[in-house]
């Protein structure tokens, strides 16, 4: 499952709903997967933030 701002989205909603959550020239983007998601849904959905002007991802890590 994907969330935007702890909202459930479609990876075909994200860019449309970050899109306005994005401040600024150079707006930031947490990206913070769970060790069950695949790597390949992590990369298709910081291309859909990218799309939606995200220019700095910065990788959420937990510490167990």
């Amino acid at each position: 499952k994907i969330l935007a701002n702890r909202m459930p989205v479609t990876l075909q909603t994200l860019a449309a709903t970050l899109e306005p959550l994005l401040p600024g020239p150079q707006p930031n983007v947490v990206v913070s997967p769970d060790n069950a998601a695949p790597q390949g849904l992590v990369v298709q959905a910081m291309l859909q933030a990218r799309a939606a002007g995200a220019r700095n991802f910065l990788i959420a890590v937990k510490h167990e």
